[in-house]
């Protein structure tokens, strides 16, 4: 009989076939064969089966032979099943003998598969149902997931210091630990509040699930990406309650300017702004819900498209008057030097801040005292000042000490029955610090260089030094051979401690190479009680021996002053080896106040 082609073909493929291959391999062969040639790809499905009559008559390949042996249950239909009926074994060959009945069979196992899997998802749940963790109301672990939203935030991969750590879904992972957690988590918008910037699709999936809640976004702005960045938030602007924006890196040529059209939408809603190297423009803006504002930009701008963008004290003044709720102020380097120029150093009517608890101030000298003489501060308000000068002026640090000075005499007055006044100095840096037993503090940072006895003359002779209940001095470290003579420092000053019952000297030991300055401990000694008429207890810190003047000279002023005066105690604070160092060598034998060690335990 003679053949056709298409008869032919089909005894070519089934010879080059191993009837042994797994359905997968026998159908990526197939599909090889087909792809491969011209003619197969334009035949119908064709039988590759061996049983084929046709094949059995005209072949006495070895290979037809096998036919017969690989004929099984399987071949017909049947599914094999384990002893109790419920689980099929696997099949050891292919029952297929066509692509489309191949596909069918297939897809029918995939099916039984699917249901059995379903099944087992079932009975797994239902087996968690039994935990102990699962009988809490969903209340309760909503208290729950909203704690670890603020213990666990989620962030993207991210470049520290060179390193990338890798990012983390933080919080969202509780979706991931069951059915009914995760049920619970996105049944409650408020969880999905806090947005982050996210990789793929992360950060459109947060805003989704947090429906219509108020958002707190913090986002570190990319350069590259800052309009597609800003652009995912433009729908929800008008939810956002806490908006923190933060360029990172840094350095680059653009300038990173919010829209205020941008921001305009979220002034009733916007209680948190932090912009970090992300400018905006004041002068449009109005927030009366703000309760925090945080503004920080590098010290050392220079670029103009840079320093354009920063508001001048007029204009940051303006927008700080229509939010009267504001609590917390913060501002680094976040006034334009135009200022200086524009704006009056005597103002008319200065900005009332009556709900302010909180002022921290890092600027040059002349942009914080022309920013102070703009606000109207309350007293119960902490507040912190750090003047950033590189190159301190003497006349810049008398103007600042003279605006503050106002606010601590009536801060003192505040601070009534008690007021603690602490002064220190570590090379060019004085440092400050006012409190009282009632609400509110002052600490302030000046920048003092050489002549550093005009420096610190300066300062105390604006301080309410008369005024304080208790004095801390120390401890004073000068970058400098000639250290300043305290004794004409004091004598400058007339200083006069009419109220201290507590004075404290720290001499601080030495720190990185600098002496400590005893020199004001033998000073203050110098005055003489008629200067601290009050005076009850002396306390001297010091970690060794040689940190104290010499013996003779503290011995012949302490003696002297004593006499006189009301001293009834001597404290020394120190540690025990230096304790037993003064015990032995007998430095405070003979003195006529009561002498108390206090050993710290470091």
């Amino acid at each position: 009989m003679k053949l056709t082609a298409l008869q032919s073909t089909r005894i070519v493929i089934a010879q080059s076939v191993l009837v042994s291959f797994t359905d997968l391999d026998y159908r990526r062969y197939v599909d090889a064969c087909a792809a491969s040639s011209p003619i197969l790809r334009r035949l119908p499905p064709t039988r590759f089966a061996l049983t084929s009559p046709h094949l059995q008559h005209h072949s006495t390949s070895p290979l037809l032979t096998l036919s017969s042996t690989m004929a099984s249950p399987q071949s017909e239909g049947h599914i094999p099943q384990t002893p109790d009926g419920s689980t099929p074994r696997p099949l050891s060959g292919s029952s297929a003998t066509t692509w489309k009945q191949g596909q069918l069979k297939r897809a029918g196992i995939d099916e039984r598969i699917r249901v059995l899997e379903v099944g087992l998802s079932a009975w797994q749940s239902y087996r968690n149902s039994a935990l102990p963790v699962a009988s809490l109301p969903p209340e309760i672990l909503t208290a729950i997931f909203l704690y670890v939203t603020e213990t666990d935030a989620p962030f993207a991969n991210k470049y520290l210091g060179g390193l990338r750590p890798r990012g983390s879904l933080g919080w969202i992972k509780v979706t991931h630990v069951c059915r009914g957690w995760r049920q619970v988590a996105l049944r409650t918008p408020l969880l999905w509040r806090n947005i982050v910037q996210l990789q793929a699709g992360g950060t459109e999936m947060m805003l989704q699930r947090a429906a219509r809640v108020l958002l707190r976004v913090i986002v570190d702005i990319n350069p590259r990406r800052f309009r597609s960045q800003l652009a995912l938030l433009q729908k929800p602007t008008s939810r956002l309650q806490v908006l923190a924006l933060r360029m990172f890196p840094k350095s680059g040529s653009s300038v990173a300017l919010v829209p205020h059209t941008w921001l305009r939408n979220a002034q009733d809603s916007m209680r948190h702004l932090s912009l970090d190297s992300v400018y905006c423009d004041w002068g449009w803006l109005r927030f009366p819900a703000m309760v925090h504002l945080e503004l920080s930009y590098p010290g050392s701008i220079e670029r103009q498209a840079d320093i354009k963008h920063l508001p001048t004290v007029s204009m940051l003044a303006s927008a700080l008057a229509t939010m009267p709720n504001l609590q917390t102020l913060s501002l680094r380097n976040a006034i334009s030097p135009r200022s200086l120029s524009k704006d009056s150093t005597n103002p008319v009517i200065r900005t009332p801040l009556p709900n302010l608890s909180w002022l921290d101030i890092n600027m040059g000298m002349e942009l914080c005292t022309l920013l102070l003489r703009h606000l109207a501060i309350p007293h119960e308000a902490d507040i912190g000042i750090f003047s950033s000068d590189v190159e301190p002026d003497i006349q810049h640090l008398t103007a600042q000490l003279d605006e503050l000075q106002d606010y601590l005499v009536t801060f003192q007055s505040h601070a009534a029955p008690a007021f603690y006044l602490t002064i220190a100095c570590h090379e060019w840096r004085a440092e400050v610090h006012a409190r009282g037993p009632a609400a509110g503090s002052f600490e302030g940072v000046f920048c003092i260089d050489n002549p550093y006895a005009e420096g610190m003359t300066a300062l105390l002779h604006r301080l309410p030094l008369v005024d304080a209940d208790y004095l801390e001095l120390g401890p004073f470290h000068f970058n400098t051979p000639s250290l300043p003579d305290w004794d004409q420092i004091f004598g400058t000053i007339n200083l006069k401690l009419r109220k201290a019952c507590t004075v404290k000297i720290d001499l601080g030991g030495r720190c990185n190479g600098l002496e400590p300055s005893h020199d004001v401990l033998l000073a203050l000694l110098e005055r003489g009680p008629q200067m601290m008429p009050l005076l009850e207890t002396l306390v001297i810190c010091i970690i060794f021996l040689n940190d104290m003047p010499d013996r003779e000279s503290f011995r012949g002023r302490l003696d002297a002053f004593a006499c006189a005066s009301s001293l009834k105690t001597i404290e020394v604070h120190t540690d025990a080896y230096t304790r037993e160092s003064m015990t032995r060598t007998g430095y405070m034998d003979g003195v006529r106040p009561e002498v108390r060690y206090v050993v710290s335990e470091e």
